[in-house]
């Protein structure tokens, strides 16, 4: 499952945003935070549809596809904003904590289905 691995790719945004604001450093666009985003956006996609097919098959009791969908748009989001040292550190935050929420939901249903 690959839900330990966004876990591990929030906590790697994590680090990357506090880092680029305590450095006071931005990246430059085309070449550093593109090509990053991209690979993350395949991961993120692949984890997408293997969650999809995973709830569709066994029917967890608090995790529902809108969820997913929801879960996969704000993975993307906090992506791209970790690479944005200006970008609001409270509505990051929140962010991240709904979305390590739902992952730790998956893996918990995971372990009861």
């Amino acid at each position: 499952m690959h839900t330990e691995n966004m876990l591990q790719h929030i906590e790697n945004c994590r680090t990357r945003y506090f880092q680029l604001r305590e450095e006071e450093r931005d990246l430059d666009f085309y070449t550093e935070v593109q090509p990053a985003c991209e690979q993350a956006f395949i991961r993120i996609e692949m984890w997408f549809n293997e969650m999809t097919q995973w709830v569709e098959l066994n029917r967890p009791r608090h995790i529902h596809l809108p969820q997913l969908k929801h879960t996969k748009e704000a993975l993307e989001q906090i992506t791209v904003q970790s690479y944005h040292r200006k970008t609001s550190r409270a509505m990051f935050l929140k962010s991240i904590q709904s979305i390590e929420y739902t992952l730790k939901t998956i893996l918990e249903e995971a372990m009861n289905v």
